[in-house]
Order: C-alpha cells, then sequence, then structure tokens
C-alpha cells in the first residue's frame, strides 16, 4: 500500500483485504508487494514478470530465507542456519555448531539472531549476498551437475557445479561459485539428504554445499 496509492485509498489499514487483492490481482499486474531497498527489516529483489522473488531478513543475519520461483518455494527456513547462506568450517572443528550467516545452533526458532549483518543491498533485480551453502524442502530429491566443458547435466560429480530438482524437474536450483579467488585450492559441491522424520519438519530436507578450501 505503500507502494501503490490506489490501494492505500481502498484498505486504508485492512492489511489482510491488502494481502488477499495482492495474491488475487496483484501478482498478475506485476505490482511489487515490497519497498525497494528494504523495509521493516527485510529486503526482497524480483523478476515479477518471471514469478521470481528473492528475500532476506535481519532475524536471519541477512541470509536468504526464501527464494520463490512460479509460486514454490525453494528453502527450508525451519530454524536459523538453514538458510541460503555463507557457512564456515574451521580445522579440525568442521562446523561447530553451524556457525553460518543465518545464526547459529542456540539461536533455533528465536525472533532475532546473533549474528551481526555488516552490509546489505536490495535495488532492482539485485540483492547483495554470498551464499555457498542451502536448505531446500524435501520433494528436492534428485541432483545432477553442470559439466563445466560440455554444459550439458551430466550424474552428479562434487567436481562440477551442482543442479537440484524435484522428481518431475518441474523445479530446479543450480548453484555455481566461479573458480579464480586468490586463496582458492579447490572447488568442491557436496550434497546431503536429512532423513524424513513426521515429528520434526526440520528433519526432511536437502542440502547443497559450495565449498572453497583455502590455503
Amino acid at each position: 500500500m505503500a507502494r501503490y496509492s490506489d490501494l492505500h485509498n481502498a484498505f486504508g489499514k485492512d492489511y489482510q483485504r491488502a494481502v488477499e487483492h495482492y495474491l488475487t490481482f496483484g501478482l498478475k499486474e506485476n505490482r511489487l508487494g515490497y519497498l525497494e531497498g528494504g523495509y521493516g527489516n527485510r529486503w526482497t529483489v524480483s523478476d515479477p514478470s518471471h514469478g521470481l522473488f528473492v528475500s532476506a531478513s535481519r532475524r536471519m543475519g541477512g541470509a536468504i530465507d526464501s527464494l520463490v520461483w512460479n509460486n514454490h518455494e525453494f528453502i527450508n527456513a525451519w530454524d536459523h542456519g538453514r538458510e541460503l547462506q555463507m557457512a564456515m568450517n574451521f580445522v579440525p572443528h568442521g562446523e561447530a555448531f553451524n556457525p553460518t550467516e543465518g545464526g547459529g545452533r542456540t539461536d533455533s526458532q528465536a525472533d532475532s539472531t546473533k549474528t551481526v549483518i555488516r552490509h546489505i543491498h536490495a535495488a532492482g533485480k539485485t540483492l547483495t549476498s554470498e551464499a555457498p551453502t542451502g536448505y531446500m524442502p524435501s520433494e528436492f530429491t534428485v541432483f545432477r551437475s553442470v559439466h563445466l566443458t560440455s554444459g550439458q547435466l551430466v550424474t552428479y560429480t562434487n567436481t562440477h557445479p551442482v543442479v537440484a530438482s524435484t522428481a518431475d524437474d518441474r523445479y530446479a536450483m543450480g548453484v555455481f561459485a566461479p573458480a579464480g579467488q586468490d586463496t582458492d585450492l579447490f572447488q568442491y559441491y557436496g550434497v546431503f539428504h536429512f532423513g524424513s522424520n513426521p515429528d520434526s519438519p526440520s528433519d526432511d530436507q536437502q542440502k547443497w554445499k559450495s565449498s572453497t578450501f583455502y590455503l
């Protein structure tokens, strides 16, 4: 309503009706349901013509906690640490209690995080963020790789960019981290599945990871 005076005049402070209007009409009219540059500790960028929306929040330390395409959610944001984000791995301690951009293990499902945002920028179709790991909903069960030479999808291998898709191939997400960083040793693309537990939605998910190893 802050963007469109006709909606402000029509709904006033009736936010429920405004949301219903957005879902019923606004999306089809390519209206934006957010303010450019961020609002209310949330930052969103989109390409409405393709039905693509990407959001990050202060609650999750600037990590991407929602990626929606064609009305389908690609991120499992069950709690802090499962978002599309930076994650650190310290030898010999591994991912000690998930020291991630979105927050650590003790943040759990809290409304805030101990993570401090140093920089975030959202404008147009670009959200400035770093994201070498992410958790996806459980229906993304198929993993393949993009062969860097041929550009073709091939059987998954940890040395080529990974693509995760649903079984029917209607929805897919790929991750690519360019080489050439001055401290790169080599690039590794990992995939993981966390088993199904009907009493804990957080256990039913797929994870991909793009890791850069440093000298």
